[in-house]
């Protein structure tokens, strides 16, 4: 399917810093997230970060960022901003991440947070189960860093996690007007799904005939 060979791009969106009360904190954890990710035990793998701002990322080939001019998702200088439109803002971001995954060829991508780490066996396991539509993470791991405690969190870990949804690139939506697209130019293509797919995390596998993944995949 790929002609780069590219198993598994991770996709990852950054909020916006007018949003934000800790931007430099957020770019940390972002940082020390990419950090882990890049541990996968197969190299075939791409992550995709797209912000307003670019971050100092580790200098790796396989991490590639894309900025956009997209405005704040509210006028308000607050993290809280409401669903609608941490739906918009992540929707948007991610449907530009996706474009820039299928440039760079990837066959599955993962809609990843930028707070959480994943199994560094998902790119192996995806390679070796190339053609299936893709899994969702049902079993994985919380962690409470004040406490630091972790525990296992088995069953409906999808709905408790942004990081839980692997997908076989072109069962997702078009992405035909590629990293600079705007937003109305995205929903005029995606419309619902830019939202319900992209933007949330809590419908693609009831959409799709996704399998569980057999182990736990992220923390």
């Amino acid at each position: 399917m790929s002609t780069q060979n590219t198993v598994l791009a991770f996709v990852t969106s950054m909020r916006h810093p007018h949003n934000s009360t800790d931007y430099p904190a957020v770019e940390a954890m972002l940082r020390e997230s990419l950090t882990a990710w890049l541990g996968q035990s197969d190299p075939r793998f791409v992550i995709v970060v797209v912000a307003n701002r670019l971050v100092d990322l580790p200098r790796d080939d396989r991490v590639h960022e894309v900025q956009v001019s997209f405005p704040p998702p509210s006028d308000a200088r607050t993290p809280r901003t409401g669903i609608a439109a941490v739906l918009r803002d992540k929707g948007t971001k991610n449907a530009i991440g996706l474009a820039r995954a299928r440039d760079l060829g990837a066959d599955y991508v993962m809609f990843v947070d930028a707070d959480d780490f994943v199994s560094r066996r998902l790119t192996a396991f995806v390679a070796a189960k190339i053609g299936a539509p893709g899994w969702t993470i049902t079993d994985g791991w919380r962690v409470q860093l004040q406490r630091r405690a972790v525990r296992r969190h088995s069953g409906d870990f999808q709905l408790q996690c942004g990081s839980s949804h692997i997908v076989r690139a072109d069962l997702l939506p078009p992405t035909t007007a590629g990293v600079t697209a705007t937003q109305e130019e995205l929903y005029d293509e995606q419309g619902d799904l830019l939202e319900r797919w992209l933007g949330s995390h809590m419908h693609i596998h009831d959409d799709l005939p996704l399998s569980a993944l057999p182990f736990p995949g992220a923390l």
